[in-house]
């Protein structure tokens, strides 16, 4: 979030800054979307439905999203900081649920497995 809030700030307009967003983005992107979502799939649904589950959840997630792809040209050349507000803004709603989701999916404590003591290697 803080790449975008600083994309935002600056417009887009200084290439250093811009890199700087690029570094944190992709050092952040690896823990957040696409991959949280693919664990968190497999987590909520049963296996006899996680691949229609994912296919379903995942086909209305790309519907959604080429919708914006079509309106996201137009936002930037109206304004691109205003976008990057938007997106800021979004990526901060969204947190308390991607948090959420991740304080699910840890266990409350070790497992306990009752396997017995291992055999020794002679």
């Amino acid at each position: 979030m803080g790449g975008l809030v600083l994309t935002a700030i600056t417009g887009g307009r200084h290439l250093p800054l811009m890199f700087v967003f690029l570094v944190m983005y992709n050092l952040s992107n690896p823990f957040c979307g696409e991959a949280l979502y693919k664990v968190w799939s497999q987590e909520s649904f049963p296996v006899n439905a996680r691949a229609t589950a994912q296919g379903f959840t995942y086909a209305i997630a790309r519907f959604v999203f080429a919708g914006f792809a079509l309106v996201t040209p137009a936002m930037m050349d109206w304004s691109p900081s205003d976008l990057f507000w938007m997106l800021a803004a979004l990526a901060l709603v969204s947190q308390p649920f991607g948090t959420m989701l991740m304080r699910r999916a840890v266990p409350e404590g070790p497992k306990a497995a009752s396997v017995g003591p291992v055999p020794a290697i002679r």
